[in-house]
């Protein structure tokens, strides 16, 4: 009755006015689904009998009748690069176009296998890949759909990864960094806490064969400029670990795997804490402690290990008479990412607002918890709650760690903490107490 209706208004105004209705019409806009990013909807003109007609992990963009009325076309971003998609106008079923993605495309993907499961052993043989409980989910499926019309490319599974590579072989260096990977999610997830509300999509890790394929992946996107002397770093827009071939001059397939450590921390922590601004200095001091998080033989057990150029650069600075720490450490703590790559207080020099923060989140996991009397043990669990509460206030969220007050002046809390975090790296009895004390 109701549809009937609206027919009887369109034809009341084409009689009256001469010119089409639209009680009848429908409308295509982009919106959320329960527990999903976006979608396309559709509902009548008046917003009623409203459905979901696609679930995407991104939120969509312009969707767009055809002249037939039949199919609705609209952008996607779940392959990680903008695609024109269409749906029929009349679905109601919200799977129905990814079904119809796999159906029609991915049978064509190969398959390298599964991963192993095998501990993370450089000196372990590869084995044979027996079939692992690999769970399926439209990030996964999304990954496979990207490389479904690439010659040479093929992907390997892993309970919580999906590596896509174009590299030649049996596959022996994907399952070694899947390997890695999956040994350090959970030591992730140990050291810093997700959200309450953070889901486990697959990540995606992108292996190509030669530098060219690497460098063209990110012609005419931000990250152009940095992909030179990197053997790869997380891609945020398109949440995955890009990686390059391994140079024998950086260091070959070991400083590689230092770089998954490192960069696979950013692309977990970007699941972990959905739609938070990490501080930098938190985000980059956290990554550089996991580089020097290392396989430890076979059975996929890891050591902590200090890096000993910033140890030594940080032991260094610790007993200079003319190195302010309160002042450096306010200035590393309210840098924003441009300061923080290009900090004024270490004469431009980046590298050095890396070690500082490898030191600083160094000292927090493993020395704070051994000094007496003070609440430095506070300072994290403060910050994972501020930013919980306010997740687009990362200055916000450190001023609170760190007592600072709201505009940053309050210095009386961080002055005591420089004063022990600069006595932590003069002193090696306490850096070997800390090496012994054990982490998550």
């Amino acid at each position: 009755a109701r549809w009937q209706a609206h027919r009887l208004s369109d034809e009341i105004v084409r009689r009256v006015k001469g010119v089409p209705g639209m009680a009848a019409t429908r409308i295509a806009f982009v919106g959320k689904g329960a527990g999903r990013t976006g979608g396309i909807f559709l509902c009548d003109y008046d917003g009623a009998n409203a459905v979901q007609l696609t679930q995407e992990n991104i939120s969509p963009l312009s969707p767009y009748f055809d002249p037939t009325g039949q199919f609705i076309f609209y952008t996607s971003f779940d392959r990680g690069y903008p695609c024109v998609f269409r749906v029929p106008a009349a679905a109601a079923d919200p799977g129905a176009a990814d079904r119809q993605l796999r159906n029609n495309f991915l049978a064509s993907v190969r398959a390298l296998g599964r991963f192993s499961g095998a501990a993370p052993d450089p000196k372990a043989r590869p084995r044979a890949r027996p079939d692992a409980e690999i769970p399926e989910d439209a990030r996964r499926a999304a990954a496979h759909a990207t490389i479904e019309l690439l010659d040479d490319w093929w992907h390997m599974d892993s309970p919580h990864y999906v590596v896509l590579s174009d590299t030649t072989g049996d596959g022996q260096s994907a399952d070694r960094l899947l390997g890695v990977l999956e040994a350090l999610r959970p030591r992730y997830a140990a050291l810093v806490p997700s959200f309450p509300e953070a889901e486990e999509p697959t990540s995606v890790v992108r292996f190509f064969r030669g530098d060219d394929e690497f460098v063209r992946y990110f012609e005419g996107t931000p990250l152009a400029l940095a992909v030179e002397n990197t053997a790869g770093f997380y891609d945020g827009w398109r949440r995955e670990l890009v990686i390059r071939p391994a140079r024998k001059e950086w260091g070959g397939p070991e400083y590689m795997e230092a770089t998954v450590r490192h960069e696979g921390f950013h692309q977990w922590l970007h699941a972990a804490w959905p739609g938070a601004d990490a501080p930098t200095w938190f985000n980059e001091g956290t990554a550089e402690l996991f580089e020097s998080y290392v396989p430890r033989g076979a059975g996929g057990s890891f050591e902590w290990r200090e890096q000993e150029s910033q140890a030594r650069w940080l032991e260094t600075l610790a007993r200079s008479r003319d190195a302010d720490w309160t002042a450096l450490l306010r200035a590393t703590l309210l840098a924003d990412q441009a300061a923080f790559y290009n900090p004024p207080h270490f004469g431009g020099e980046a590298w050095r607002s890396y070690a500082f923060a490898y030191g600083l989140l160094y000292f927090l996991h493993r020395g704070a918890p051994l000094v007496r009397n003070q609440p430095w043990k506070d300072v994290l669990p403060t910050l994972y709650r501020s930013l919980h509460e306010s997740p687009r206030d990362p200055r916000g969220a450190t001023c609170a760690a760190f007592r600072m007050g709201p505009d940053g002046a309050d210095t009386a809390f961080l002055e005591a903490f420089a004063a022990d975090l600069r006595a932590f790296w003069r002193s090696s009895s306490a850096r070997q107490n800390a090496r012994n004390a054990k982490l998550p």
